[in-house]
């Protein structure tokens, strides 16, 4: 059995190290990104940029945690509006937040594909005007991290930490936003999520040999429950 709880500020490590394994495991892009730089790499840039903190005012991270033997197995974490403000980003990106600017260059670190990866997708211009039903608002909720350690897939761990995230929209009557990669594109259609942009790169320019497909999703609520 598994129990979602609000993650600490000691959890950080985990979380970073369990992103690492996630990306490793299953992302065409991973291994072209970091196969050339220092052990760790990633879990040192996930605990600097994406998890100091663990927990902010505008965004709640939540972790998965297997009852018997105490382990972190998947965490998600969701940017939650305060009011009418408008955070600075919904979502988080692998950067940080920065953009890519504030990353230094890193020893054996493809940046080329990497600011390539997480330069996109953004939402159409167009969106607002074609479904305004589908434009992102100041109220929506952002999903800026999901994952699940590899060797605890399909074990309804990802359904279990979904959970929060979609029933507070619901409650709130709001839209949740993501980007996805592509291993996960078909789990978030399975959950009520629609693709509405996509940005494709050419992992052969990088020594690959797919084309990696990240897709900015959306999933409207189901209801609204007065309160």
């Amino acid at each position: 059995m598994f129990t979602t709880m609000l993650a600490t500020e000691s959890d950080a490590p985990t979380l970073a190290s369990l992103m690492t394994a996630a990306f490793s495991a299953c992302d065409d892009a991973y291994p072209l990104i970091y196969a050339s730089t220092q052990p760790g790499t990633h879990d040192n840039l996930a605990l600097q940029w994406l998890f100091s903190p663990v927990q902010r005012a505008d965004r709640t991270t939540f972790k998965a945690v297997n009852d018997e033997t105490g382990k972190v197995v998947g965490f998600a974490s969701w940017s939650i509006p305060a009011g009418k403000a408008v955070p600075a980003e919904l979502e988080e990106k692998e950067d940080g937040g920065s953009g890519g600017g504030n990353l230094p260059e890193i020893p054996g670190m493809n940046m080329a594909l990497w600011v390539e990866k997480i330069s996109g997708p953004r939402d159409p211009p167009s969106l607002a005007l074609s479904d305004p039903e589908a434009s992102n608002t100041a109220e929506d909720i952002g999903l800026s991290f999901f994952f699940v350690h590899p060797d605890y897939h399909r074990q309804g761990i990802g359904s279990l930490l979904l959970e929060w995230g979609i029933e507070e929209a619901d409650k709130r009557g709001v839209k949740v936003w993501l980007t996805s990669t592509p291993q996960a594109i078909g789990v978030y259609q399975k959950k009520g999520w629609e693709i509405v942009n996509e940005h494709k790169v050419d992992l052969g320019k990088h020594g690959g040999s797919t084309i990696y497909k990240r897709a900015r999703m959306v999933r409207r609520p189901k209801k609204k429950i007065s309160l």
